[in-house]
Order: structure tokens, then C-alpha cells, then sequence
């Protein structure tokens, strides 16, 4: 009976006051669209990172001294030096005692768009992406990720002038990695000219000792737990979070000052409905009651719209941007996360921008008020 009468008496407000309902709703929906924007680039970055840190299984790196830190499809990675080919021969005499792969991240430029291309040793490539399954070796294919393949329709691609052969990977990997093109490490080598390694990965290590003694006569290189340079992903992936609970915050506070505002306004304005609706006995709870529904209806209907034109925004921007920069990898995320995110928000917006004019609202004196 409460939340039917209060129902009744928050939508014949909005109704009611439809400029200053409308006033409202483009400020709560406007902050709400910049925050969606905001968030869907911070997951964007979350999503073709952190689970892309997930989908590997890797041991150990040899890597050079300044611990690469990987922000994207590409290995950023402070040093000038690389790791010598010797060093790998080296230890592929040895490899009874490990798995290894050499590992290189590029970018390259296919019909017109920028694609991260990772090279590993496709024979051992099971072993550090457990999702992958190549086919039986062939000296010149590729492996594209399943949503690179929406994108690239073809069987055959040229990659510095050399044809190769497309294979799809059917499972989601879940990174960037689903936007990438995997190459046999010594095609690579061949078509890149390149005579040194930028990382090299190991799993199953039966003599880590071994190992870190071939590796230690190179003064310039490293033998680390792959956990170790999670953890300084973690850290940037950490500092990226905050900069969302920054954007959340900044949020709320915009819409909650918007929203508030109206509310409080509208309620000294209906003191004397207020006054009447109590004096005739209706509970206090109904006042009170009706205006939280006020609140929260505000805030929710126009998250949705906030939600609906970021949706559009975020397509539009993905597709000028792919354009522009010619990327295959989505910017910003058009996820469930993000839309769950704002939808909470606007929940909290609506329920705490209400409770102080519900409570004045509700506790008016209504003899004192009657007299004016």
C-alpha cells in the first residue's frame, strides 16, 4: 500500500515538472555517458591485457636486465640489447631439461591495418598457449585469433612479400592475442632479417640451476619467474583500476550534485502537498518512500539513455578509429562489465541524492506549516 501510493505520487511530480525533470535527466544522463566513454577505454585496455596475461602458460623468461613490461601487443622493453641466437642454440642442446620457444611481438600492416604479430616455435606453441592447436607443420602458415578472422577473409596472406598460408584458431583466447597473427619464429627470422631474440620462454624446468649458469654469462640478460613480470603488470594494471574508481567517483559526485539539487528544490516547493498528503494521515513513510522512487526512477531512466548513446559513441569511435589508425584491436570495450558498472552507479545515485529531501520532506511539522 506504501509503495503504491508513493509510486503514484513520484510519477505525478516527474509529470508534473517536466522542465525541471528533463533539466535533471540531461545532467545525470551527460555525466553518465562521459563516465561510460571513460570506462569502456579503461576496460578496453584491462580486457586485451589482463586476460591476455591469463591465456599464457609460461615458467620462466630469459629477457634483458630492464624487465619488459607488456601494455598491448607489443613488448615495451627499455633496452637496446637483445637476446643473441648462440645463447639459444646454446640451450636447445639442453632441452631434454625444459621447453622452450623464442618469443618476438611486432606490429604489421595487412589490407590497410596496423596487427600485432607474436613469432613463437610453432612445434612447442601447445605448450605456452594451451588453447592452440596448430595443425600439423607446414613451412609457411600463419595462425590468425578468431576475431582477427572476422576481419581478415582470406586463405592466404602476404607478409613482406612471402605468401603464407591462413589456419584460424577456433577457441577464444580472450586477449589481444584473438586480434593477432601467430608465425612460425623462423619464418619470422627470415622475413624480418633478424639475427638476435627478444625474449625467450621456458616451461617444464627440471635443472633451473642449469639454466640460470648458461644464462648468467651473459651480463646484459636474465633468468626470471614469469611471475615476477606479472607482478609488474599487475602494478600497472592496479594503478589502471584506480584511474577507474578516480573516473567512478568524479561520476557520481557530477550526478549527484545535478540530481540533488532538483530534488531538494522540488521538495521545499512541495511542502504544502506534503503537509496535506500527512494531515489527512497518510504515513510518513509514503513521503519519504515516494521520494527515494523519485530519485532512483531519474537516475535509472536516464543512466539508460546515458548507456544507449555511449553504446552508439563507443561503436562509432571503434569504427573512426579503426579507420584512422588503422588498428584491427577495439579501443573501448562494449561490455556487460562497463554497462553493469554504470547501472550500479545510477542505483547509487538515485538512492543517496534522495535520502536528505525524503528526510525533510517526511519530518515536517505539520500544524507549523498548516498556519502558513
Amino acid at each position: 500500500m506504501i509503495l503504491s501510493v508513493s509510486f503514484k505520487l513520484a510519477k505525478s511530480n516527474i509529470l508534473y515538472r517536466k522542465e525541471r525533470t528533463i533539466l535533471t535527466m540531461f545532467s545525470i544522463a551527460f555525466s553518465i555517458f562521459i563516465s561510460f566513454i571513460l570506462l569502456s577505454l579503461v576496460q578496453g585496455f584491462l580486457n586485451t591485457v589482463e586476460k591476455s596475461m591469463k591465456n599464457k602458460n609460461i615458467e620462466m623468461v630469459i629477457t634483458t636486465k630492464d624487465i619488459p613490461v607488456e601494455i598491448g601487443p607489443i613488448i615495451i622493453n627499455p633496452s637496446i640489447n637483445s637476446i643473441p641466437m648462440e645463447l639459444y642454440n646454446t640451450l636447445m642442446l639442453y632441452q631434454n631439461n625444459y621447453t622452450l620457444t623464442p618469443a618476438f611481438k611486432s606490429i604489421i600492416n595487412i589490407d590497410n591495418k596496423l596487427i600485432p604479430l607474436i613469432a613463437l616455435d610453432f612445434e612447442k606453441i601447445k605448450y605456452f598457449y594451451p588453447s592452440i592447436e596448430p595443425p600439423l607443420f607446414q613451412k609457411d602458415i600463419v595462425l590468425i585469433g578468431k576475431k582477427l578472422s572476422s576481419i581478415i577473409k582470406t586463405n592466404t596472406i602476404t607478409i613482406q612479400g612471402k605468401n603464407f598460408s591462413v589456419y584460424t584458431i577456433n577457441k577464444d583466447l580472450n586477449g589481444y592475442e584473438d586480434y593477432s597473427i601467430f608465425i612460425d619464429f623462423r619464418n619470422y627470422l627470415q622475413i624480418s632479417k633478424r639475427t638476435s631474440i627478444d625474449q625467450i620462454w621456458i616451461n617444464n624446468v627440471i635443472n633451473k640451476d642449469e639454466l640460470s649458469k648458461m644464462v648468467s654469462n651473459y651480463n646484459y640478460l636474465t633468468l626470471i619467474e614469469y611471475s615476477k613480470v606479472n607482478y609488474i603488470q599487475q602494478t600497472v594494471i592496479a594503478s589502471i583500476k584506480i584511474l577507474q574508481v578516480i573516473m567512478i567517483i568524479a561520476s557520481i559526485s557530477i550526478a549527484l550534485i545535478a540530481s540533488t539539487n532538483t530534488i531538494l528544490i522540488t521538495t521545499f516547493e512541495r511542502i504544502p502537498e506534503f503537509t496535506i498528503v500527512l494531515a489527512i494521515g497518510a504515513p510518513r513513510a509514503v513521503v519519504f518512500v515516494s521520494l527515494l522512487l523519485e530519485g532512483l526512477v531519474l537516475s535509472v531512466i536516464s543512466s539508460i539513455v546515458g548507456i544507449i548513446i555511449g553504446i552508439i559513441t563507443i561503436t562509432l569511435i571503434n569504427n573512426s578509429l579503426s579507420t584512422a589508425l588503422n588498428i584491427s584491436i577495439p579501443l573501448l570495450a562494449n561490455t556487460f562489465t562497463v554497462v553493469k558498472q554504470i547501472l550500479l552507479i545510477s542505483t547509487f545515485i538515485g538512492i543517496i541524492s534522495s535520502i536528505l529531501p525524503a528526510y525533510i520532506a517526511s519530518n515536517i511539522n505539520i500544524q507549523e506549516n498548516i498556519r502558513m
